[in-house]
């Protein structure tokens, strides 16, 4: 391969009710992140041969998407980014109307939820595996910027609020909890911030120990963007939350003859 990410340029793997061929590849194309790094042309055939070494059919598509692009919650709703998904470094020619087609048809997707933008400086361009993942098939985990003055705030307390106003189409409610974001906020300005929050549906903020000494923080998720090294705008590294792998780990579904219903998780190339 170009490059080591292969959650996000292998197949993704959807089961299908077929007792011949109950897992399917999906494959499809593939950019470096919107033309990012190239050269990416071994990246781009990893799709096929994954199918071909485990022996499953395969459903080639020109539609560019990348695994972290994407997160359901097995049951038809599917997650993504306008930053990501609508950026014209991947599809340029397809609008809103038609990148949703393409996921319905692709995962069976009953419900598209559209977040906003992503971390500053992401070289993804905004990955909903940044940023929001299911915990439950009505839950999600979201991160959040508590300090007012980092770039950070306002595009993660806009997601935020998207998702507490979310009713799904059969009525529920998506519960949404909060995970604070390693961003610019001392200790006592988290501590503050986790104490107003006490009670309050969004938080819910477990974390682990970080700052020796400090027994209100107990950690922060962070980790450096995977490449975000070599991207020249980049302001500083944004930090990847290093959520549960079980947290919404994508869709199982059937095939029908509009497609494959989601009912279960989708299969990562990187969790073969």
């Amino acid at each position: 391969t170009n490059d080591a990410w292969a959650r996000d340029h292998g197949a993704i793997f959807v089961t299908r009710s077929s007792a011949e061929a109950p897992r399917l590849a999906v494959d499809f194309d593939y950019n470096a992140w919107g033309g990012k790094y190239p050269p990416f042309d071994l990246d781009q055939r990893i799709g096929r041969q994954m199918a071909e070494v485990l022996g499953v059919p395969r459903f080639a598509s020109n539609f560019v998407l990348e695994g972290g692009s994407i997160e359901v919650n097995g049951e038809g709703v599917l997650l993504t980014t306008e930053q990501c998904l609508l950026n014209p470094n991947r599809n340029p020619t397809l609008g809103r109307a038609d990148i949703e087609r393409v996921l319905e048809r692709a995962f069976g997707a009953t419900e598209i939820v559209w977040l906003g933008e992503g971390i500053e400086g992401d070289d993804t361009d905004g990955h909903i595996d940044d940023l929001t993942r299911f915990t439950a098939t009505d839950a999600v985990v979201t991160v959040i910027e508590p300090d007012r003055h980092d770039p950070n705030h306002a595009p993660l307390e806009a997601n935020r609020q998207r998702l507490e106003a979310l009713a799904l189409r059969d009525g529920r409610r998506l519960q949404a909890r909060a995970a604070v974001f390693a961003g610019s906020a001392s200790t006592r300005e988290l501590c503050q911030f986790l104490y107003r929050q006490r009670g309050r549906a969004a938080a819910g903020v477990r974390l682990r120990r970080r700052r020796r000494g400090s027994r209100c923080v107990s950690g922060v998720l962070s980790g450096s963007s995977h490449r975000s090294d070599r991207l020249p705008h980049a302001r500083r590294r944004p930090r990847r939350a290093a959520l549960p792998h079980a947290a919404g780990a994508g869709i199982t579904g059937f095939m029908t003859a509009g497609g494959i219903v989601a009912r279960g998780a989708i299969s990562y190339s990187s969790r073969l």
